[in-house]
């Protein structure tokens, strides 16, 4: 399962962010997914019959980036951010964020 995000649109104070989550096989896989993503709006989904695959998008709202990013860093799932240009940041996101970094 990968969770891609970006941000939609800054509005004064708001910042309202998109979430498409790929790799979703199987029903209990797609009500973990959607379990972690209560606060957030489903704006649409879908099926691929031949991988038997679910993509769900979503929409939020954050009053600030530090809220998204706090809120990203959280997240139980690999997620990655991308920037305007479609190209991911090189942020520690999601599942990649909790990792502790071992010392050799």
């Amino acid at each position: 399962m990968l969770a891609t995000a970006w941000l939609l649109e800054k509005n004064n104070d708001e910042f309202l962010y998109q979430m498409q989550i790929d790799g979703i096989f199987g029903k209990r896989e797609k009500n973990k997914a959607l379990k972690t993503v209560k606060d957030w709006d489903i704006c649409g989904e879908g099926f691929n019959t031949k991988t038997k695959e679910f993509i769900i998008i979503l929409v939020r709202n954050f009053s600030s980036s530090k809220d998204w990013l706090t809120w990203a860093k959280n997240y139980p799932f690999n997620l990655k951010e991308l920037n305007r240009n479609g190209k991911p940041k090189p942020l520690k996101l999601g599942a990649e964020a909790s990792k502790k970094k071992t010392r050799k």
